[in-house]
């Protein structure tokens, strides 16, 4: 199935409603093995559609194997310092194989920290919405930018929330 995207860009999903637009150039440079995937996951799994530029660049990186590879291993390193750093500060941590982190602070609500993190200029993702209201989405970024939400985290911490101090302790 061809749609029209943003621009007159032709885009194909691949007959799935909702799958990932791919150019008919970019079908033909990932090889049909790896289009075929790309058609098969729908848009809630996180597929956007991205302009004709952007295609082209995550193929380009893709292709270049080592640049790709070293950029993988960093962001699972960072995934796993921050993962382990987060713990100790008391945090939940949902295990990810993914680029950000799912967590939640044992005592201070997810509304308290998503505040006060973006008052420090740390922009993290927060839903509220039942079961998940106290949960935060951190993207794994740089070693530098990983550091300095833990720093950012732990100076709340002992700042202290107003909340954190009514909140009761959720059982173990």
């Amino acid at each position: 199935m061809a749609t029209l995207a943003g621009r007159g860009s032709r885009v194909l999903t691949g007959g799935v409603p909702g799958g990932c637009p791919l150019t008919r150039g970019d079908q033909q440079l990932l090889g049909a093995r790896l289009s075929s995937k790309c058609h098969a996951l729908p848009a809630p799994c996180g597929c956007y559609p991205l302009d004709r530029v952007a295609q082209r660049a995550a193929l380009a990186a893709y292709a270049d194997r080592e640049w790709f590879e070293t950029c993988r291993r960093r962001v699972i390193e960072c995934r796993e310092w921050l993962a382990c750093a987060l713990r100790k500060q008391g945090f939940e941590v949902a295990p990810s194989a993914a680029n950000f982190l799912f967590v939640r602070h044992a005592q201070i609500p997810g509304v308290a920290l998503f505040q006060a993190l973006r008052a420090r200029g740390i922009l993290v993702r927060r839903w509220d919405k039942p079961r998940i209201e106290d949960h935060l989405r951190i993207s794994i970024g740089t070693r530098k930018e990983c550091e300095r939400l833990v720093a950012a985290i732990a100076a709340i911490l002992a700042e202290g929330i107003e909340a954190a101090s009514n909140r009761p302790k959720r059982p173990a």
